[in-house]
């Protein structure tokens, strides 16, 4: 993977290379990392597409984005851990010094010196005292400059511990230019002074043009014009020699005050043009830059309320089709309870009909066969009054009560009679209230198709008896004598 790193930092230094072709790759090293679950693959590669997009092609929004998904992920390791963390950190502050965010850049330069590295310590110290001195140079242009001095005197103790002249000279010169702020030109002069010299002997010009030029304008100030025109001539010919033109930016303005302490009206015209131009070239520059920041800002929002809508959308879709599946498996869940409560219930409609015709028949056949004891009890004994005589009545009496319907039997007769015609016996008391028992049982057997003198043996009773009862219910009817019972039985 440091391998594949490599190869991708490479195409990103190579300006040659396409940036569709340089982001491919790295949206492709940062997919890997994820894959394989290896933050620290995806940090550096955070780290280089903020750089890219920022650096490269303009992209700063974009840029600082990426920026702060490193920042998040950074969080995770502790320096050992991660021997970049520094070096990150730092790179990411100097992004926000540049475009003048100077409360963020401090914030993050704070964070920077908190941590140290282990795989190049000259180099942690180095970057360490560029951040002490940019915090300080935040503070100035913040005008809290007791602030910005306790920062570059930090960075500057720090230079003098390892030795380090350019730091010296460097620290000194934002020293002095903070005394030079504060109108404090005695101790402003000897700072800035030994800037130029440390700048001067590592041929640093731009460095040296910086701190020549608040030295001029202290000379201008004490309306020493000779000395500032030298060390404005001087400045001037470092700020060629450098290649740094927003230097101009400060050394125009002062050249037209020079010309005009001199009295040439027409170089301090010209110088005062130039300032101008030099100034508003430079604020147009940076004004772009800022523009281009917003404008790209404006369009990553809009791009992400697109992509959020679009997910919301999603959302609604998913919710949508899992509501309609939950209700497809709840229909089908429920369909198939009551199918199985149907089949259930079918199974013990089926069991109980079942049930009800088994007893039906039995009661049926109980019934028949209780008919038939008891027609069989009548034969035997009509044979018997046939065999015996008027001799012997009394034994004939005591075997005829015998085979009379008894209460008990007749209980034990009409629940089977129930069982068998389920409701005649109600239907009948409704039909015709105030039957007597004897009536409803004549009612019962000529259900059961017996003849009048198989009742008669039945109930205990002469056959005239049965026709009295017959005769009765005739009357309570109002049937007439060619009217047969069995047709009302019939149609109970």
């Amino acid at each position: 993977m440091e391998a594949e790193l490599l190869k991708v930092y490479y195409f990103v230094y190579r300006e040659k290379f396409p940036a569709t072709l340089v982001l491919s790759m790295m949206d492709s090293l940062m997919n890997e990392g994820v894959k394989r679950n290896k933050t620290w693959l995806v940090v550096r590669t955070e780290y280089l597409i903020a750089h890219y997009n920022i650096f490269t092609i303009s992209q700063y929004e974009l840029g600082f984005e990426h920026f702060q998904k490193m920042y998040t992920l950074l969080k995770k390791f502790t320096s050992d851990e991660f021997p970049y963390k520094q070096f990150f950190l730092y790179q990411m502050a100097q992004a926000y010094y540049n475009f003048a965010d100077f409360r963020q850049a401090i914030t993050y330069f704070h964070e920077m010196l908190l941590q140290t590295s282990s795989v190049d310590k000259e180099y942690s110290f180095r970057i360490t005292i560029s951040s002490l001195n940019t915090i300080g140079l935040c503070y100035q242009e913040l005008r809290m400059l007791d602030s910005s001095d306790y920062y570059f005197t930090e960075a500057y103790q720090k230079a003098v511990s390892i030795n380090n002249s350019p730091y010296q000279g460097i620290t000194s010169g934002n020293l002095g230019y903070n005394c030079f702020l504060r109108k404090q030109y005695d101790k402003a002069i000897p700072l800035l002074q030994k800037d130029i010299d440390l700048a001067v002997a590592y041929k640093d010009w731009g460095l040296a043009s910086g701190s020549l030029m608040p030295l001029a304008a202290i000379h201008l100030e004490r309306n020493n014009i000779a000395k500032a025109d030298e060390l404005l001539q001087q400045a001037r010919r470092y700020v060629y020699m450098s290649g740094q033109y927003r230097r101009l930016k400060t050394l125009y303005p002062l050249l037209t005050k020079l010309y005009a302490a001199k009295g040439n009206a027409a170089l301090a015209s010209v110088f005062l043009d130039s300032s101008l131009y030099v100034k508003d070239s430079l604020a147009r520059q940076f004004n772009a830059m800022q523009i281009l920041r917003a404008q790209q800002k404006i369009e990553r929002e809009q791009q992400k309320a697109e992509v959020a809508n679009i997910n919301n959308q999603k959302k609604i879709e998913i919710l949508k089709r899992n509501i309609l599946i939950a209700i497809v498996v709840l229909t089908m869940l429920l369909s198939v309870y009551i199918y199985r409560q149907l089949q259930k219930k079918q199974r013990l409609n089926k069991e109980k009909l079942q049930k009800a015709e088994d007893e039906l028949r039995l009661a049926a056949n109980q019934l028949d066969d209780f008919t038939k004891y008891i027609l069989e009890k009548n034969t035997l004994i009509e044979t018997l009054q046939v065999q015996l005589g008027n001799d012997e009545g009394k034994a004939l009496q005591q075997l005829h009560h015998s085979t009379i319907l008894t209460n008990v039997e007749w209980e034990y007769f009409r629940q089977l009679f129930e069982k068998v015609h389920s409701g005649y016996l109600q239907r009948l008391k409704e039909k015709i209230p105030g039957l007597t028992p004897a009536e409803t049982r004549f009612m019962a057997l000529s259900k059961l198709k017996f003849s009048n003198k198989e009742m008669a043996a039945t109930l205990g009773v002469s056959p005239q008896a049965i026709r009295v009862i017959s005769h009765r219910l005739r009357k309570k009817l109002d049937l007439p004598e060619e009217s047969s019972i069995d047709d009302l039985v019939d149609s109970l």
